[in-house]
């Protein structure tokens, strides 16, 4: 069982807290270092749909990012291989593989919320 759920409308409601958001863009930025050509400093307008925003913006980061590039950050976020190959292998797969990406990266901070002191 996720601990973010999987349908879109339940995400939404992690995303309606700003130190949430805020947390969730500073983990992508990180597991991005290192993988693209520009100092990853992703964003977002807390008053707008901020997981349309994600996953607009990580779509366009993932179309800039070759194969070889994309399989680095897949490990650095530590998605399912079965999740991945599910993903991609969908219409619109680099808008499926981002929401995939927010999920997991959102999760890591939920969890490190959750349980640090």
């Amino acid at each position: 069982m996720s601990l973010i759920p999987h349908e879109r409308n339940n995400i939404d409601q992690f995303f309606s807290k700003e130190k949430f958001v805020l947390d969730t863009c500073q983990q992508i930025n990180k597991d991005l270092a290192g993988l693209v050509q520009f100092e990853p400093n992703i964003s977002v307008d807390i008053d707008e749909n901020v997981l349309d925003q994600l996953v607009n913006i990580l779509k366009d980061i993932l179309l800039q990012m070759d194969s070889a590039k994309i399989q680095q950050f897949i490990y650095k976020v530590d998605l399912k291989e079965s999740a991945f190959i599910r993903a991609v292998s969908q219409e619109d797969d680099f808008q499926n593989l981002a929401l995939l990406i927010i999920e997991r990266e959102a999760q890591k901070v939920y969890l490190r919320h959750k349980f640090s002191p």
